[in-house]
């Protein structure tokens, strides 16, 4: 199903060979909205492996066309929900007890619907948490890891991968995805994220991890601490674009200053991370 809009571009750049680079511009363009709107199409249809491709394709502004990130932005949270029924089942095998003798409330209408996981908003014990349900199929997402394997094979030999080494990408995802579908080694590195944040003063005052409860998370159940903000994703998309002054959103801007400091807390909590901790994310 992929292969006719890939082909699409290497066709569309033997016919622009000859246009001036103006009008090869104009083109591009074109061809790039109206292959977005196929591509998001062809996400939403095949969903699984695909839906995640969609969600990392969608937050590359600095490498993709912005007609194909804002066709995808929608596959950031926003994939088909499942049924509550389903939700239900799955949280009270992983607890072992009835969602209503769990939690206060819980909230049927997922907040977040990705590739593997949606999340709902509960309250245990007085607090609001997060319930993140994960409704993945292991052999299903593996079988299209390796079909885009295939297609990034492809594109390379076709010389269609800008200069990416897109097999290597796709063959390192594999490696670690099957650890996406048991959220007791996601708990693991929340707790180990927590930790390097709490442990710095400086990153302290900035960055913050949701608190998990523990004896609330499973196999295919994460409970943590619900935190209300913003997605930094939609940060950088707000603000407006060059010439106009970058000016941080209010709530930003009382935490970080200015994009200076914006930048430069980032920096730090990645810098920690690599070359302190020897962990990423």
């Amino acid at each position: 199903k992929a292969l006719p809009l890939l082909s699409s571009y290497g066709v569309k750049r033997w016919r622009l060979k000859r246009l001036p680079p103006d009008a090869r511009d104009a083109a591009w363009d074109s061809h790039h909205l109206w292959a977005a709107e196929r591509g998001r199409r062809l996400v939403a249809d095949l969903a699984g492996f695909y839906t995640k491709v969609g969600q990392i394709t969608g937050s590359l502004n600095q490498m993709m066309p912005p007609a194909w990130c804002d066709a995808l932005a929608e596959t950031m949270d926003a994939a088909p929900p499942r049924s509550f029924r389903h939700i239900k089942r799955t949280v009270e095998r992983d607890l072992g007890r009835p969602i209503a003798d769990v939690f206060e409330t819980f909230d049927e209408t997922p907040v977040a619907t990705a590739s593997i996981a949606q999340v709902h908003r509960a309250r245990f014990n007085g607090t609001e948490v997060a319930v993140k349900v994960n409704l993945g199929h292991k052999r299903l997402l593996l079988a299209d890891v390796d079909a885009m394997y295939r297609q990034a094979v492809l594109l390379k030999k076709l010389r269609l991968d800008a200069g990416l080494d897109l097999p290597s990408v796709v063959r390192a995802y594999r490696d670690i995805c099957a650890d996406e579908f048991d959220f007791r080694i996601e708990l693991e590195k929340l707790e180990r994220f927590a930790k390097l944040f709490r442990d710095d003063a400086r990153l302290c005052e900035t960055m913050a991890t949701a608190a998990p409860l523990p004896n609330l998370c499973g196999e295919r159940v994460l409970v943590c601490e619900w935190l209300d903000g913003a997605k930094l994703l939609d940060v950088f998309r707000d603000s407006p674009p060059p010439p106009a002054p970058a000016i941080l959103p209010d709530a930003q801007r009382r935490l970080f200053g200015s994009w200076t400091g914006l930048y430069a807390a980032l920096h730090r909590a990645w810098s920690a991370q690599l070359f302190r901790d020897g962990e990423f994310h």
